[in-house]
């Protein structure tokens, strides 16, 4: 079964050292990427970025974060910036402390954590992660000869004649064309189904959708 990040899975790693881990390394390959993003655009060098998500993401499985956040006010996507700006604030203000050679003062609030350059960069790198998690279960559900095909025609800039493709694979143009239209219909809702499980309880998939312009 294709691993799922979600709610659930970041709930029972609170009681699960094992699941922890697992979900620790769930949550780092499917969102260390949109934080990264973030992290560098609050400033960070790609060193510290790295340091302060790992950190993040040690601390959510930790049960750190999950006991400060509520998970019924918003979205995995709004819970995990909303911990990663805290994160930062947290790693400045012990670069301050170093610095004065004094204690690590107590970190409250995030008002000290400026706007990101570009305020939709996080949207847009947290899609392309949702559609990366998609394709990578579209993958996992067909063989290779057949991905192969689909892959032309996902990612394809310039995508090779249908008959031509057909022919390569030993099958025909309404065979080949049949296939590519249940991928898509497949891949839009393994897209829906990766947003959902990132919801809380009773959360509205569709207004997720279309903050994310999917």
């Amino acid at each position: 079964m294709f691993p799922t990040t979600n709610w659930t899975s970041i709930e029972a790693a609170r009681h699960d050292t094992r699941a922890r881990r697992a979900t620790l390394g769930d949550l780092a390959h499917a969102y260390r990427r949109p934080l990264l993003v973030v992290a560098q655009q609050h400033g960070l060098t790609r060193d510290e970025a790295e340091d302060v998500v790992q950190s993040l993401f040690a601390k959510l499985v930790a049960r750190d974060v999950v006991r400060e956040l509520d998970r019924e006010r918003g979205r995995l996507r709004a819970f995990l910036r909303t911990a990663l700006a805290r994160t930062i604030a947290t790693h400045r203000e012990r670069a301050r402390a170093h610095k004065r050679g004094g204690p690590l003062p107590a970190v409250e609030l995030v008002d000290d954590v400026p706007a990101p350059a570009d305020p939709d960069a996080f949207d847009r790198a947290w899609r392309a992660a949702i559609f990366e998690r998609a394709f990578e279960r579209l993958a996992a559900e067909h063989k290779r000869g057949a991905f192969d095909v689909i892959v032309a025609y996902f990612r394809g800039d310039d995508p090779p004649p249908l008959a031509e493709l057909a022919a390569a694979h030993g099958t025909t143009v309404p065979q080949l064309k049949s296939m590519l239209h249940r991928a898509r219909a497949r891949f839009r809702a393994l897209v829906h189904a990766e947003v959902a499980a990132t919801v809380g309880p009773g959360g509205d998939v569709a207004a997720e959708l279309r903050a994310l312009a999917l």
